[in-house]
């Protein structure tokens, strides 16, 4: 059909699991680090509030 429209910013980047959708592939980079994906993606991993602040001090 040539005479269908479609949206200049068509979602392309989607995580059916979280039900994240986005269009910018930085968006959605940022979205597979979150928390919430890590949890859903692997339940029996735990995951710790900070993990980039665990720092240790000598």
């Amino acid at each position: 059909m040539p005479n269908e429209k479609v949206p200049k910013n068509a979602t392309k980047f989607i995580c059916d699991i979280c039900n994240f959708k986005c269009c910018k592939e930085s968006n959605y980079n940022s979205h597979l680090l979150t928390r919430k994906h890590k949890f859903l993606t692997n339940p029996n991993e735990i995951v710790p509030k900070n993990a980039d602040k665990n720092h240790t001090c000598e």
